[in-house]
């Protein structure tokens, strides 16, 4: 773990999102995943 933070600290690995939405859009994240429009990650964040 210590070893992928270095590495996302740095910007030598790089997650690849959609978007990030708050943890209160939850379930429009969800029914966004499973309509299939959208092939990467949704982040959801602690606003």
């Amino acid at each position: 773990l210590d070893e992928t933070i270095a590495l996302l600290a740095d910007g030598r690995l790089r997650l690849r999102a959609h978007q990030s939405m708050p943890m209160q859009q939850a379930a429009e994240a969800h029914r966004q995943l499973e309509s299939g429009t959208v092939h990467e990650r949704i982040i959801l964040t602690l606003e």
